[in-house]
């Protein structure tokens, strides 16, 4: 059986995607277009990437995928070493943070790091398929 989770776009996703249209707007108001367009392909990728992410555990591996126009990445359930839930403090306290997913392989010393929308349940169902 197959768990979709999808992403948890954060604070810091909307304030970028909001300065590269609002960027893309000022240089379309001064006449500018070549880079306006560029800024505004750039905020379409981005918003894109970050809405189309979802993360797919299944009975054998974890898939990655970032969008349609990346590539996804699969990942073998021996693999994955651990996976824990970090919570970073707020900076402001108006600013909530988004929990990440650290997720370390036996394989590889660097961590994979992603932001699902239920992350203590993407952590419990991981484990819950790795013990199988």
């Amino acid at each position: 059986m197959k768990r979709t989770f999808h992403n948890a776009p954060g604070m810091l996703f909307a304030l970028s995607a909001t300065m590269l249209i609002a960027a893309g707007g000022y240089f379309l108001w001064v006449k500018m277009p070549v880079p306006a367009l560029v800024l505004i392909l750039l905020a379409i990728l981005h918003i894109e990437r970050t809405i189309h992410t979802e993360y797919a555990i299944d009975d054998s591996s974890l898939t990655i995928s970032h969008g349609r126009l990346s590539r996804t990445m699969q990942i073998p359930l021996e693999q994955i070493a651990t996976a824990n839930v970090f919570r970073p403090t707020p900076l402001l306290l108006l600013i909530p943070r988004t929990p990440i997913v650290v997720i370390v392989l036996r394989a590889k010393p660097r961590p994979i790091l992603i932001t699902p929308a239920n992350p203590d349940d993407f952590v419990k169902t991981l484990w819950t398929r790795t013990k199988h």
